[in-house]
């Protein structure tokens, strides 16, 4: 097919239609260019500007940072930008998808800025390719072409456009017409690239940049221009992005959703000046394209439940034991910044002194100022501080709000209630499914992580005027103008390697995801009390109530999913076929919560199952063992679940290869925990163990002893017990001579710490009558005891 040629728009056309462009709130404030100092803000903000600020504007979500979307971006080789005249259309297009999006959005509903800013990178790179096509603009482009980008795109960005031949053809037309090379300085191992600038060369990212192929070519073209020694320029040149990383089926319907939009924005007439005239998706959907090119990615590695936990134990350290400490810190720099320039230096290392010699153990150097110090460079300024401050207070409240770290970052003073005596609610932000405040039950110290927030910011909320808990500023003398102390995913990484927390297996490195803390407030149920055993945790634990994490998983949330299916079905009964455009958002906006609800849900059944198959294995290797009268059937149970994954290796496997077995143990062991459970039980001193054929359980003794309860006069209106087993009337003893009870080797420490408190309490009651009860008490425990680590009398019991 030969190329056909679209009309290119002229520079009047172009200022004429940018001109009739309205800026929607979303887009907060523009500038002529990037080295523009001074943003252009309200009635000064202009369309015609190169650079736009977009946020949200929503008033739950904290303006942490600059999202920018740009119209110079470079496209094309020779320093080619999108505001040169041969894009004026491709530009034009650009700012109308960038207004559109924000205001009314292309597909469903209005597209929040983090998606717009994506997309419009992805817009420039649609543009780069189709000039390397020599395709002058959308309406140029048919299906032909289409399927060529998505082969390409199937190979990597970098491979859309031919980076390293217009790297070769640049170097090669440089160097013969006797210029320098203006990205290229030094020689051997001291070259030193400027990055920035061969990308704006080349038309391309710097990003891009990064791709390993390009660099071994980058490599050898300077090499053999230069006769310079590749070995040194390969060292010159490391970088530590060289692994290219599956693209998953979700980032493939992200890169064909701008297509979709094109096709869109072309259909309701909103881009005449260069419309997209074919479907890209006339024979299938955008999912099922996405489907075809790329293969479903693992999620992000998950952290191990041993790995969360130490990072919540040193995050339990900076909010409750150095808090006092900085804040300490940081109002007496003020004071110093406050005074003559001359008197500082003297009353910054006094400060220095004092606050070093007063520092709680453990906590860092410091150097009062917020600014380095060359003789202090390994002491932590204020800056470092604050920000491994906040993000511990980030690292708790994400782990037991079930929250993303992006809705974490925008709570606000007042977060907290109580709303009945010793029950805690975190009201939270919810950005990806709901986009509402929703509150969420926390155990009572994260009320402490909040008021360590709010007392840390109050100043910072003063100078503001708003209620943020994640922004602290700080005044720097020039006006108006101060510094944000928030950009955490950052300080993630200087956080681990500061107190030597190694990367888990099979990461190169910590690597923090939005949504990886999530899963803490399941992780201290299913494993806090058996691999806290750092101190700063384990206090910690003594605070966290499991059983109320459990009710609400196990209750509430089943209740809050149940009444919404039950309010959606009736409205559609009753609406039938005549849905208007408020109906349907209103059913968009409940089938997001419902996702929402269902996958906090989906969060604990996972962590749920993992701890049984973790048990069940530690069994399986002997590195942890089992007592009390319920270990007998977990040890049948395991029996039969080794049993089975060997016939399955025999029958199935090919190999018989002890990896064969694992895996098949492995999935055995899921497969139970999805029908069985394990249930830690409140105090850390015994699991219980029951499953769908234990019926109403009515033999356990917990449920005997509600019964007897519920007769009481105390009894009446007590709220109604979970399925399975009642925490509320669990304990060290009536546990001891229950028939689920099992015990780990860390339960049983657990027990022998519980009776080693009762023996010393008895030693030391002040009465006869009191020694004698606590005797009674302490002679039943040691008979239970010894009942339920005995074999024979187990057997008998079971």
């Amino acid at each position: 097919m030969g190329l056909i040629q679209v009309r290119k728009m002229s520079r009047l056309e172009y200022d004429s239609a940018v001109a009739e462009l309205v800026l929607p709130d979303n887009v907060v404030a523009t500038k002529p260019d990037a080295n523009a100092k001074k943003w252009n803000r309200g009635a000064a903000r202009s369309a015609a500007d190169h650079v736009w600020w977009i946020s949200d504007r929503n008033p739950h979500v904290i303006e942490k940072t600059k999202l920018v979307v740009r119209f110079d971006s470079p496209v094309a080789p020779g320093l080619v930008s999108l505001s040169d005249n041969d894009f004026l259309s491709e530009a034009l297009t650009k700012r109308v998808y960038t207004i559109y999006g924000l205001e009314f959005g292309i597909r469903d509903e209005a597209m929040g800025c983090h998606t717009i800013a994506k997309h419009c990178d992805k817009l420039d790179w649609v543009f780069r390719w189709m000039w390397s096509e020599s395709l002058n603009g959308l309406g140029a482009i048919r299906d032909t072409h289409f399927n060529s980008f998505t082969d390409r795109l199937a190979d990597g960005v970098a491979a859309l456009v031919p980076i390293s031949d217009r790297m070769r053809q640049h170097i090669e037309d440089t160097t013969r017409s006797g210029e320098s090379l203006l990205w290229l300085s030094g020689k051997g191992k001291d070259t030193k690239i400027d990055w920035p600038f061969l990308a704006r060369e080349l038309g391309v990212t710097m990003r891009s940049l990064d791709d390993p192929t390009f660099r071994l070519n980058l490599v050898d073209e300077i090499a053999s221009t230069f006769s310079g020694e590749r070995q040194d320029l390969a060292f010159a040149f490391a970088h530590t992005r060289t692994r290219k990383v599956p693209t998953s089926v979700s980032t493939y319907e992200n890169w064909l959703g701008v297509w979709d939009d094109l096709h869109r924005m072309s259909e309701r007439g909103l881009i005449p000046h260069d419309p997209l005239v074919f479907n890209p998706f006339a024979a299938s959907t955008v999912k099922q394209a996405a489907a075809a090119m790329g293969r479903k990615r693992k999620p992000t590695p998950t952290l191990p439940p041993e790995f969360l936990l130490a990072l919540m134990d040193r995050s339990v350290v900076w909010v409750f034991d150095y808090s006092a400490w900085i804040m300490k810190a940081i109002e007496a720099t003020k004071a110093i910044d406050e005074l003559p320039v001359k008197s500082r230096p003297k009353a910054r290392s006094e400060l220095a002194e004092k606050l070093n010699r007063d520092r709680p153990d453990g906590a860092p150097l410091v150097w009062p100022s917020w600014k380095g110090n060359i003789r202090y460079s390994a002491h932590f300024i204020l800056s470092d501080l604050i920000q491994f401050l906040l993000l511990s207070c980030a690292i708790l409240i994400s782990s037991f709000g079930a929250r993303r770290l992006n809705e974490t970052l925008s709570i606000k003073k007042g977060c907290i209630s109580e709303p009945r005596r010793g029950v805690f609610e975190l009201s939270i932000y919810i950005e990806k499914t709901l986009q509402a405040v929703d509150s969420i039950p926390v155990p009572a110290m994260i009320a402490g992580v909040v008021d360590v927030l709010e007392e840390l910011t109050k100043s910072s909320r003063t100078f503001t005027g708003n209620d943020w808990l994640f922004e602290v500023i700080r005044k720097d003398g020039l006006g108006d103008s101060y510094q944000r102390s928030s950009n955490l995913t950052k300080t993630f990484k200087r956080f681990t390697a500061h107190h030597g927390l190694a990367a888990p297996e099979g990461l190169d490195d910590w690597q923090l995801a939005s949504h990886q803390l999530r899963r803490g407030f399941a992780i201290c149920f299913y494993y806090g009390f058996e691999l806290a055993d750092l101190d700063s945790l384990s206090w910690f634990m003594r605070h966290f109530d499991p059983e109320m994490t459990r009710i609400y998983v196990k209750n509430i949330l089943p209740g809050q999913i149940a009444r919404l299916e039950r309010e959606m079905s009736l409205k559609r009964s009753q609406m039938r076929a005549s849905l208007t455009d408020e109906d349907r958002k209103w059913f968009n906006e409940q089938e997001k919560l419902l996702r929402d609800l269902r996958d906090r849900g989906q969060i604990w059944e996972t962590e749920r199952q993992g701890a049984i198959a973790y048990r069940l294995m530690s069994l399986f290797n002997v590195s942890d063992s089992a007592v009390g009268h319920g270990s007998v059937r977990l040890h049948q149970d395991l029996q039969e679940l080794v049993a089975r994954a060997s016939a399955r290796v025999r029958v199935g496997g090919r190999s018989n290869s002890p990896a064969d077995f694992e895996g098949a143990l492995v999935s055995e062991f899921m497969r139970f925990a999805a029908a069985h459970y394990l249930e830690p039980v409140p105090g850390g001193h015994s699991l219980c163990h029951f499953g769908p054929e234990d019926g109403d359980m009515n033999d356990a003794v917990c449920l005997q002893l509600r019964a007897l309860f519920e007769n009481t006069q105390f009894g009446t209106g007590m709220a109604a017990a979970l399925e399975g087993p009642d925490f509320r009337f669990s304990g060290l003893h009536p546990c001891l001579g229950c028939r689920y009870c099992v015990k780990m080797q860390r339960n049983v420490l657990k027990s022998s710490q519980s009776i080693g408190d009762i023996a010393t309490a008895r030693a030391e009651a002040p009465t006869r009558a009191l020694r004698e009860s606590a005797q009674m008490i302490l002679d039943d425990l040691i008979t239970l005891t010894s009942a339920a680590n005995d074999p024979e009398r187990r057997s008998t019991n079971s």
